[in-house]
């Protein structure tokens, strides 16, 4: 299914990390560590979730969940202005990253970096449609995996906003310079990472 592109952000879960017996900052710092080499992510993302923790359980037996999600925005011409309004500062990672492969993960995985040492939140900025079944008319685009998957798998990566900029013949046509300032910067991104054939 597709949703429209004017609908309302959302959230994707991407997974939930559950940590148990954590009453004391120490502890609960040891069951993140704990967590984080179970799931394969970095501690520190447990920790800058903080925010979001949430108690569940007895008293006796405490035991937090830490929801892993990232925030979808729907981007086009009508209200890149508005979003530009309320815009969160980010490093942001600019790509397609249809399948989230590894060389997609290393382009995010530079912006989380960045992320972390100046304090941003995490964004990555894609397309849909993909830019070639705009441009060329009779080229079938075989995507590797709906929109949701994708942000499921970005949320797993550590990713707070997912910004799928609405890809039109109008859009190809606007100088890089243009599409820097009005989709980028003027989101906010303070930091920028991408793969070699961005274009």
């Amino acid at each position: 299914v597709i949703a429209p592109l004017m609908q309302q952000p959302q959230e994707i879960t991407g997974g939930s990390l559950i940590l148990g017996n954590a009453g004391v900052y120490s502890s609960f710092l040891l069951h993140a560590q704990k967590a984080a080499q179970q799931y394969g992510i970095d501690e520190r993302d447990i920790l800058m979730k903080l925010g979001e923790m949430r108690a569940v359980g007895g008293q006796e037996d405490l035991i937090y969940e830490v929801a892993l999600t990232v925030q979808i925005i729907y981007v086009n011409e009508e209200n890149i202005e508005e979003l530009q309004k309320s815009a969160t500062a980010s490093a942001m990672a600019l790509g397609y990253f249809d399948g989230v492969h590894l060389g997609h993960q290393k382009v995010i995985t530079k912006a989380k970096e960045k992320a972390m040492e100046h304090q941003l939140a995490l964004a990555v900025l894609s397309f849909f449609p993909h830019p070639k079944s705009v441009l060329l008319p009779n080229y079938e685009v075989k995507y590797l995996e709906p929109i949701e998957q994708k942000a499921e798998k970005l949320a797993k990566l550590g990713v707070d906003i997912f910004y799928i900029v609405e890809f039109t013949k109008e859009l190809a046509k606007l100088p890089p310079d243009t599409f820097l300032n009005r989709y980028v910067v003027g989101l906010q991104a303070k930091e920028i990472s991408c793969g070699f054939d961005y274009t």
